[in-house]
């Protein structure tokens, strides 16, 4: 809840009663700054959200136009870039009125876009009629210094308007009690009386009484002397409430000292709505003993709140914008430094972070980045725009894939393509081709497994950098490309060809790089069918994993045994390291290509699984997408598992939560449809496969349009889905639309077209067509053998599936010879 939530408790209930009615409704919420309308607003959304409604909070503060609003409407929404042209407006209603669930949207601070009879004003007038009369279900709570009661009364008759007036005088009391515990009444009352029952300038000027250590009446008596206007102003009831808290804090930031100004001006650049100390004594700079003792002063004065978690400091959003102003006036360059130790700080921690992770301390790696997670993926984007910091972006992304990758692992994974394409595009603006090159091979780790990946693209760009500037790339980043590309191969089963490229790029890998020499190695001893050499790699997994507890829980989570550790003990707090089961399911692609016995993976219990989701949900409500993520995380489990009944069970709560919150054009919900998809497919329930997958192809062709690896994907699940169905024309239909895709996407020589024509050539053969159908093999064939070679099970497929082509074309051919010799 909002700390120091005093005297709202009538206003939020009226506005509880309006927003829970079946209506849409329209609720405005206005009064001068500092009096608590945001803090009433968040009131109210978490109550909201007690009962199950979902609710969006936008902050508006920058927000100046329809079309802006419009566009943080639909990335709210759909997770996608407003870049369209001219059906903004539509597409945003038609997102909102297929959620099926009452929803409200909070927009805090949108005095921009209604704060005269203007142009704008009556654009978002427009823009929320339009939403009303195609979404039933959407209620709006704004908040703004003027009232909308005019402006919104005249185009919606159910428009309810709450002033926020200063607190009763008891109310504020009550505040200044809380905040000085040692004040008595009388004094509690002066305090009230001179900040105008006002809660911001009550917060303020108590935080100057406790860090002065003075009585009330001491400080009061000092602080009238020390200034003519500022207390004549404050007592002046007739004063205006805006200009009010303006001198106050005017008057505030001028009392505090240099070091404390900079530091509040400093910290005013941090994204996230709170940070720990650490971060805000790096991001003030200087001398860390001098910055902790001005972050002291700083708390101690309410000019920076104490979060309810421990270590955590939070602004009030009012004090946030004055330090907002005051950076892009008179302190500009101080604003300026603080935004660069802030990206250094956090590209220099998940620097360090991922270092942990690759020596081996997943766990703590996870648990710190995850701490910080906002403020890292700012950094580690928007970074790149600055030139003291990119460079050091380029070098840390070149090495963070396996930590990257194994974050967003199940959930999330467009954050990872979305940074590395970033860094690419800059790195190439730059020129840094050596960085160009280390980043291509970083982003191929993320695919690397999929056959309709783009993994093979960003290896082959990387080796023809290789091969234009010999001299350039580092003997390590080689290595790693051949390490990568060695597991492609061995995924496609040239085994002979990707266990020579691993052991080549295995050899010189650092020990930086153990996870990647452990998880390489590991994969050498699975498939080496000579035990000797398998035995040689098992020995450097076991020597790189000695005193790197994580690495230890991996490789004994993955044997045939209970996880447990040198001594034989049984090490169950190891299985909850967060590498085991990404590099674990990796594997097993690996494994799963040559028959081999698959890996024992050990997992909590389904059992265990829904216990820690009823904590989660008990805490955080069902309707929210980190809710969703989870159901979808424990049904991917359960589905590598080959627990397809139980996976689908999770599959649908995802779904029907994603439905909920986002309606059904959104690439979450295409996600939770595709899931349960696949697991109808693996049941061999195909008839409701086909739907479920039918339903994605609509929803990503919505989203992406008609050339997108999503969409290929779906296309060549819904050919094979209709190919066990016996409905051979409309899978070879299918399989020839993802074709068309993939060769737009990847060009010709890519695993996925050799996948696809290999299909349609499965097609045309049950639909007698031998001649089409040798010709398909005959292209899936040439294009493995460029790739893979002629030692490769993918090839040795293609021949064999060529082969029985052309059985079945002798037999039918001989046949027909037959029917004719006896007409």
């Amino acid at each position: 809840m909002v700390p120091h939530f005093i005297g709202r408790q009538q206003e939020c209930e009226e506005i509880m009663r309006v927003l829970t009615s079946t209506s849409a409704q329209v609720v405005s919420v206005s009064g001068p700054p500092g009096f608590g309308k945001t803090s009433l607003a968040i009131a109210v959304g978490h109550q909201l959200r007690q009962l199950g409604l979902p609710v969006y909070f936008l902050s508006l503060r920058s927000v100046k136009t329809a079309e802006k609003l419009i566009s943080e409407l639909l990335n709210t929404f759909a997770h996608t870039s407003s870049d369209l042209t001219g059906r903004e407006r539509s597409k945003l209603c038609t997102l909102l009125s297929v959620i099926p669930s009452n929803i409200c949207i909070i927009l805090d601070n949108a005095d921009n876009l209604f704060e005269s009879s203007g142009e704008t004003s009556q654009d978002c007038l427009d823009l929320l009629e339009k939403i009303f009369s195609c979404c039933k279900n959407v209620s709006f709570l704004l908040t703004t210094r003027m009232s909308l009661q005019s402006v919104l009364g005249r185009k919606f008759d159910d428009h309810m308007s709450v002033d926020v007036a200063s607190l009763e005088r008891k109310s504020s009391q009550m505040l200044v009690q809380e905040l000085v515990a040692a004040a008595d009444e009388s004094e509690c009352c002066r305090v009230a009386k001179v900040c105008g029952d006002v809660p911001l300038a009550i917060k303020l000027l108590c935080g100057q009484i406790v860090d002065e250590k003075k009585s009330i009446f001491q400080f009061l008596d000092n602080f009238s002397r020390s200034s003519k206007t500022v207390p004549d102003l404050l007592d002046d009831p007739d004063a205006p409430n805006d200009q009010r808290l303006k001198v106050l804090f005017e008057s505030y930031f001028k009392r505090i000292s240099r070091e404390e100004q900079e530091g509040f001006v400093c910290l005013s650049v941090f994204v996230s709505e709170v940070f720990d100390e650490q971060a805000a004594v790096n991001v003030i700079g200087g001398d860390e003993d001098a910055a902790k003792k001005t972050l002291l002063r700083l708390k101690r004065k309410s000019l920076v709140e104490v979060s309810s978690e421990a270590g955590l400091l939070s602004f009030h959003p009012l004090i946030r914008s004055f330090g907002s102003e005051k950076a892009a006036d008179d302190m500009r360059e101080v604003a300026r430094e603080a935004e660069r130790r802030f990206l250094s700080y956090y590209v220099k921690l998940f620097e360090d972070l991922n270092n942990q992770f690759l020596a081996g301390n997943s766990l703590l790696a996870f648990h710190d980045f995850e701490y910080s997670r906002e403020n890292m993926v700012h950094s580690l984007s928007e970074g790149l725009q600055n030139e003291t910091v990119c460079y050091a972006i380029f070098d840390v992304l070149s090495d963070a894939d396996l930590f990257l990758d194994t974050i967003f692992y199940f959930q999330h994974e467009r954050i990872f393509q979305e940074i590395y394409k970033l860094a690419i595009a800059k790195a190439k603006e730059q020129r840094k081709f050596k960085g160009v090159h280390q980043l291509l091979i970083a982003k191929a780790f993320a695919q690397i497994t999929w056959d309709y990946g783009a993994t093979l693209a960003l290896l082959k760009e990387a080796e023809e950098i290789e091969k234009q500037n010999p001299l350039l790339p580092s003997e390590v980043a080689m290595r790693k490309r051949m390490c990568y590309h060695g597991i492609q191969l061995l995924s496609h089963r040239a085994t002979a060809k990707g266990s020579k490229m691993i052991e080549t790029g295995v050899s010189l890998l650092s020990s930086e790089n153990t996870v990647l020499k452990v998880l390489c190695s590991h994969i050498l001893a699975l498939i080496t069918r000579h035990e000797q050499k398998s035995s040689y790699y098992r020995n450097i997994v076991l020597t790189e994993c000695a005193n790197r507890p994580s690495l230890y829980a991996f490789f004994q989570a993955i044997q045939e045994n209970d996880c447990a550790n040198e001594s034989g003990d049984e090490n169950p707090k190891a299985l909850s390291q967060p590498l085991i089961l990404p590099f674990a399911l990796l594997i097993n692609d690996i494994v799963e290509c040559y028959d081999m016995k698959e890996i024992k993976i050990e997992q909590e219990s389904p059992a265990a699984m829904q216990l820690d989701l009823n904590n989660f949900i008990g805490e955080y409500g069902r309707l929210n997408p980190d809710t969703a993520a989870r159901y979808h995380n424990v049904g991917l489990i359960l589905g590598s598992q080959k627990n397809y009944y139980a996976a689908l069970t999770y599959h649908y709560q995802a779904l029907d939560i994603r439905l909920k919150l986002y309606g059904l054009n959104h690439a979450d919900t295409a996600s939770s449809y595709f899931q349960i998809g696949r697991a109808q497919f693996e049941k061999k329930d195909y008839k409701s496969a086909l739907q479920s997958l039918e339903q994605v192809l609509d929803v990503r062709k919505n989203l992406y349009g008609k050339i997108h690896p999503d969409i290929s994907i779906a296309c060549s699940h819904v050919g094979v889905t209709k190919y066990r169905l016996k409905e051979y024309d409309s899978a070879m239909h299918w399989h020839q639309q993802a074709l068309n895709i993939r060769v737009a996407l990847y060009g010709k020589e890519h695993p996925a077209v050799a996948t696809s024509y290999y299909c349609i050539a499965e097609c045309q053969c049950e639909m007698q067509d031998y001649d089409s159908a040798l010709e398909s093999c005959q292209q899936a064939l040439d294009i493995r053998i460029g790739l893979f070679g002629q030692d490769s099970g993918a090839t040795s497929e293609s021949y064999d599936h060529l082969e029985f082509i052309r059985s079945l074309k002798k037999v039918c051919e001989s046949s027909l010879e037959l029917q004719s010799k006896k007409s």
